[in-house]
């Protein structure tokens, strides 16, 4: 067995698109959550805060209603297929929740 384990991004490296921005754009609330996105990003908002008003807007939200959003999501063919032939050496990695990218991540089995 090789040495070597390869990680790989979940959002726009494995999915086509990022996940976030896709659920925020179905559920009406993309502005305010790209407003928050850029705040903390140039550091206006310390990330704890950001990450509390994250939940609050999408608290309500049903998990089953997540995966539906994210089920069509469409996958880096090319790198499906390397993972597959590689399963005991590949990662996801992920600020998602788990949760919510269950479905998805079946996929790569």
């Amino acid at each position: 067995m090789s040495r070597f384990v390869f990680l790989f991004d979940l959002d726009s490296t494995l999915t086509k698109q990022e996940i976030l921005p896709t659920i925020s754009k179905e559920l009406g609330i993309y502005e305010k959550m790209s407003q928050l996105t850029e705040s903390t990003m140039r550091g206006e908002i310390p990330f704890k805060q950001s990450f509390l008003q994250r939940v609050e807007l999408l608290k309500e939200v049903p998990v089953s209603e997540v995966n539906r959003m994210i089920g069509d999501i469409r996958l880096n063919e090319l790198l499906v297929e390397f993972i597959k032939k590689n399963k005991e050496r590949c990662y996801v990695v992920t600020g998602n929740l788990d949760v919510w990218i269950k479905d998805l991540m079946k996929k790569l089995e």
